[in-house]
């Protein structure tokens, strides 16, 4: 089972900025690219938490297109991570998760943060044609 501490020092020692966070959850990191890109936040809600979170959010601009929307909202599906937009009646930002239990090895933990890194870079994507 990998602890807090053994996350941080893995993506520590890949040259990742880890930043620690209070917050109202037990356990949250941001990390990021040394270079830069999306922040990611890897969460575990309670001590006794056997899981964690890893997830990012996307800022939505006011004037996307609706089918816009659902084409991302259906690949997102495709790149099987979990996603939710908020407010959900007029949009602003679309959160991105996928959940992984704390048994997960380094490469676990790489390949769950790339998906959802990916799917931040799919969103940018769609909504700015970048």
């Amino acid at each position: 089972m990998a602890t807090d501490v053994e996350i941080i020092n893995w993506l520590t020692e890949l040259g990742m900025k880890v930043e620690q966070e209070k917050s109202n959850v037990y356990f949250q990191i941001n990390i990021s690219p040394p270079l830069g890109g999306p922040t990611v936040a890897i969460i575990r809600p309670q001590p006794n938490s056997k899981y964690y979170i890893i997830t990012t959010s996307v800022e939505i601009a006011d004037n996307v297109d609706k089918s816009k929307l659902k084409e991302i909202m259906l690949d997102l599906m495709r790149m099987n991570v979990e996603f939710y937009l908020t407010p959900q009646d007029k949009p602003k930002e679309i959160n991105i998760a996928k959940l992984v239990f704390s048994d997960l090895t380094k490469n676990e933990l790489l390949e769950t943060i790339l998906r959802v890194k990916n799917s931040a870079y799919l969103v940018f994507t769609y909504l700015y044609n970048t």
